[in-house]
């Protein structure tokens, strides 16, 4: 009889382990109302089973009539069969779009505002219908819009944010009335009407940013549950929007320009970024992911991430950063193919728009040189990989930080490893041209004759002219730099 709230995320972008917040909830219930959260159709009908029995032993009768279901799937049919326990009923579900009442508050899945809004711009209409031809004082006028219209108003838009031009219609309904009734000029300044100096009228969207200001405060400070299905909220929006950081830390989207769908917070959070309002709490976390440099939000706009799909390609991969798009050295961007060993993504396929869209951020010609934009060069970073290296055989190749030269080296493994070491050959990329960039080339290598890496160097058993360059790599100080290739 409840349902579950879960989220899953990497708190390190170069950790393999996930982390999981879950939350049961009770059903949700007053007097003889109540709501149900499931994630199926066969997990509602084991609840209505349930709630049926219970009817049934207790002699209490449920009126289907006022059952109502709303979802945010697909259906095949209009018309679904829904098995109550005793009995079966046909059902036509709402679609998220439709509204649907509970304890006198509309609500739709995809928190469209119209329905409500409308509901209210009639509450306003048929106020002002009313006085339109009674003998009313303005001071009767101001009681009864701030005590009566608009408490009815704010309650039914609790769930709901309204746009500026929302308010200001609602608003401007009412102030041609007390204006007309007041036998105020039309050309009257609204803050005469709104201020405190003035007649002091309420202003909606200063209700609506009050109210919704308050809501927030108390989910930051509550504990409990509430504060873990809170936390969950915050979490599920900051995947959403592909931040490093905390949205409550890092809000600068105006709610004109948001583009994430079916998230109150965000809009809440918008509405007060509008109206330069913001919220600090000492229990507030800051929730920062760990293991990059440079988020995407950063050279990005919010605009720019939610078109053609870029959000959900990067959000799929589970990056946040620039630099678990680049090399080591931090200057130039990796092939996508190369994200395979990078980030553990599969890369099979078409490269996706998310990828090219980042490319042409980032490099001015892509067909000659991988190498990013200055303003995008990142510092050296070094990307660990874990692998046993007790399962490496002769023959496979192996990267390794060289501590000697300050730099990545690729090698081919030469015999079983000892208990101390790993004898290696060093190889080098063979360069056909060096006005392009090495990223953009063939991957051709060669064998290393002579160079600074060396530790000994023996002569080839085929021929006594070539030599060979190999490395004794410490296993013990490596044993977090290795990748097989």
């Amino acid at each position: 009889m409840r349902y579950e709230i879960e989220h899953c995320f990497k708190s390190n972008v170069q950790s393999d382990q996930e982390e999981k917040l879950r939350i049961n909830v009770s059903s949700q219930s007053y007097m003889d109302n109540v709501m149900w959260i499931t994630k199926s159709k066969a997990q509602l009908e084991q609840i209505l089973k349930i709630a049926d029995e219970f009817n049934i032993m207790n002699n209490i009768q449920t009126n289907y009539d006022k059952f109502e279901m709303i979802t945010n799937k697909k259906l095949d049919k209009d018309i679904v069969e829904v098995n109550f326990g005793s009995s079966k009923r046909m059902i036509k579900p709402l679609t998220s779009k439709e509204s649907v009442r509970i304890l006198g508050v509309w609500i739709n899945l995809d928190l469209k505002t119209n329905y409500v809004f409308n509901q209210c711009m009639d509450i306003i209409k048929r106020y002002n219908k009313t006085i339109s031809f009674k003998q009313i004082t303005d001071l009767q006028m101001k009681y009864i819009y701030n005590h009566v219209i608009i408490p009815h108003v704010d309650y039914k838009a609790q769930l709901l944010v309204w746009t500026n031009s929302q308010t200001e219609k609602l608003n401007s309904t009412c102030r041609y009335m007390f204006k007309r009734k007041a036998s105020l000029p039309l050309t009257t300044p609204n803050s005469i009407i709104h201020l405190s100096l003035g007649y002091a009228i309420k202003d909606i969207n200063t209700i609506q940013a009050q109210r919704q200001l308050s809501r927030l405060y108390n989910q930051v400070i509550s504990k409990g549950m509430m504060k873990d299905i809170f936390e969950i909220d915050c979490k599920q929006l900051q995947s959403e929007l592909l931040s490093n950081k905390s949205p409550l830390a890092t809000w600068n989207i105006s709610l004109k320009d948001l583009q994430v769908k079916h998230y109150l917070l965000a809009r809440v959070l918008a509405l007060l970024y509008d109206n330069m309002l913001t919220i600090k709490s000492s229990g507030m976390r800051v929730n920062q992911i760990q293991g990059g440099l440079l988020p995407i939000v950063d050279i990005c706009t919010h605009k720019e991430i939610f078109s053609n799909g870029i959000n959900k390609g990067l959000k799929g991969k589970n990056i946040y950063f620039v630099s678990q798009l680049m090399s080591s050295d931090g200057i130039r961007l990796l092939r996508y193919k190369d994200l395979k060993h990078r980030t553990k993504i599969n890369t099979q396929g078409r490269i996706p728009s998310w990828f090219k869209f980042i490319e042409t951020k980032l490099i001015k010609d892509p067909l000659k040189s991988k190498k990013v934009k200055t303003d995008y060069q990142l510092e050296y970073n070094i990307h660990s990989v874990t692998t046993k290296i007790d399962n490496l055989k002769t023959k496979n190749w192996i990267t390794t930080f060289h501590d000697q030269i300050g730099k990545p080296i690729i090698g081919h493994v030469l015999d079983n490893p000892s208990e101390n070491k790993i004898r290696i050959e060093h190889w080098i990329q063979d360069l056909e041209n060096d006005q392009i960039s090495p990223s953009v080339q063939l991957p051709i290598l060669k064998k290393c004759g002579r160079c600074e890496v060396k530790t000994n160097q023996i002569r080839n058993k085929r021929s006594n002219t070539k030599v060979r360059c190999i490395a004794s790599v410490p296993k013990k100080n490596r044993s977090d730099l290795y990748l097989r290739i």
